[in-house]
C-alpha cells in the first residue's frame, strides 16, 4: 500500500463545477497517483460535503480509452471502481472512487449518464494489506457528467501524465549521461595517476617526492610602550 500522506497543496490539473457540485484532480504522480476530489455546496450555504480518492495513473489510460472507444459498458460492464485508503495513528480510512453508467429511472439523467462517486468511512486490513470499507460511510459524494465533458477532462489528465513522463525520461536521460561521463573518467589513466599522487602518496619513476615540511612561528615578544616624558611614575613600597 503506498504511503499516501502529502503536503497539504498539490498542483492542479483540472477542475470542473456543475450547478451544485465540483470535481477536482490534482498531481500526486510521484506516488503513482492522482488526486480525485469531488464537494457538494450550496448557494449561501457554502461546501456542504467533501471526499477524496486515489486513482493509479495505471488505471487512468484503460479508463479513458474506454470511454473515447465507446467500450466502457463492454469492457468494465458500466461500473469502474477503485479501491484504496491510508492507515494514521492506528485509525484506517477507506477511500472508494465509482463512475458508473446511469441515464436513470427513464432515461430521466441522459444528458448527464456519467456518475462519479468519491466515498470515505472507516476501513479495515485485509490479510494482503489492502483496505476495504469498515461500516457506514462519513462521506458520500456524488457528479454527473455528459459523455463529452468527462472525456474532455480525462483526456486533459492523461496528457498531463504523458508530460509528466516525458519530463522525467529527458531527466534521467540527463542523469544517466553524467552517470556515464563520471564513469568513464573514473576509468581514465588520468584519474587513476591523480588518486595515487593526491590520496596514496605514489610517484612514478623518475619523479621525486617533494615533502613540505612547515614549521610553526616563534612567538611575538611584546614591545614595551615608552613612557613620555614628564610623565609620573608608578611606584610600590615594599
Amino acid at each position: 500500500m503506498a504511503d499516501e500522506r502529502r503536503l497539504p497543496a498539490d498542483p492542479e490539473i483540472v477542475a470542473y463545477a456543475t450547478q451544485g457540485a465540483f470535481f477536482t484532480v490534482y498531481d500526486c504522480l510521484d506516488i503513482g497517483k492522482v488526486k480525485v476530489e469531488v464537494a457538494t455546496y450550496e448557494r449561501g450555504q457554502g461546501q456542504t460535503a467533501r471526499a477524496v480518492a486515489y486513482l493509479d495513473a495505471a488505471d487512468l489510460r484503460p479508463l479513458v480509452h474506454a470511454l473515447k472507444a465507446g467500450q466502457f459498458e463492454a469492457l468494465f460492464g458500466g461500473r469502474f471502481e477503485s479501491f484504496g485508503g491510508s492507515q494514521r495513528q492506528g485509525s484506517v480510512e477507506s477511500r472508494i472512487l465509482r463512475l458508473e453508467h446511469d441515464p436513470g429511472e427513464g432515461g430521466r439523467f441522459s444528458r448527464f449518464p456519467l456518475r462519479l462517486t468519491v466515498t470515505n468511512g472507516p476501513g479495515k486490513l485485509t490479510p494482503n494489506g489492502a483496505i476495504t470499507p469498515a461500516g457506514e460511510p462519513a462521506a458520500r459524494v456524488s457528479i454527473r457528467f455528459p459523455l463529452l465533458d468527462l472525456l474532455r477532462l480525462l483526456l486533459e489528465v492523461e496528457a498531463y501524465l504523458d508530460a509528466y513522463l516525458a519530463a522525467n525520461v529527458e531527466r534521467l536521460r540527463s542523469e544517466r549521461a553524467a552517470l556515464e561521463a563520471t564513469l568513464t573518467y573514473v576509468r581514465s589513466d588520468e584519474y587513476v595517476m591523480r588518486v595515487a599522487r593526491e590520496e596514496l602518496n605514489k610517484v612514478q619513476p623518475g619523479d621525486h617526492r617533494v615533502v613540505v615540511i612547515t614549521r610553526a612561528a616563534p612567538p611575538a615578544t611584546p614591545v614595551p610602550t615608552p613612557t613620555p616624558a614628564g610623565a609620573p611614575v608608578a611606584s610600590s613600597n615594599w
